[in-house]
């Protein structure tokens, strides 16, 4: 499997750099990560409907990751209506389920073929 990594030299933009299924960008704090994982999250939720799981070190982080995008979402017009949510979680009328979870094994095991699964501060994970 290929690896590609990028960093956004603390420009708040996510750029697709290849069309390899893995990313990994590094940055400096503070920088807008969160955010625009939280913006893709809704982007696969509206393009390419499934599971899609975000995933952080803690549940805290995990839930704040989902927060920001369930207000991204909440943003938008003509988007598919939310047809269950938690605090942790939301399905859409498209099908996609959005999923908050503390990055521990344990938790993340038992999903199948999720569309995407983004691991915000992967390295304490």
């Amino acid at each position: 499997m290929s690896l590609r990594a990028a960093t956004t030299g603390g420009k708040n933009k996510l750029c697709r750099v290849s069309e390899c299924d893995r990313w990994l960008l590094m940055n400096a704090r503070q920088t807008g990560k969160s955010t625009t994982v939280a913006a893709l999250v809704v982007q696969t939720a509206l393009y390419d409907p499934g599971l899609i799981l975000a995933v952080a070190p803690s549940e805290r982080q995990s839930k704040e990751l989902f927060i920001k995008a369930k207000q991204m979402y909440l943003q938008l017009d003509g988007v598919p209506r939310i047809v269950q949510e938690s605090t942790k979680s939301m399905e859409l009328e498209n099908g996609s389920r959005i999923i908050a979870l503390p990055g521990n094994e344990a938790n993340i095991r038992g999903y199948s073929a999720p569309k995407l699964v983004l691991v915000d501060e992967a390295a304490p994970c």
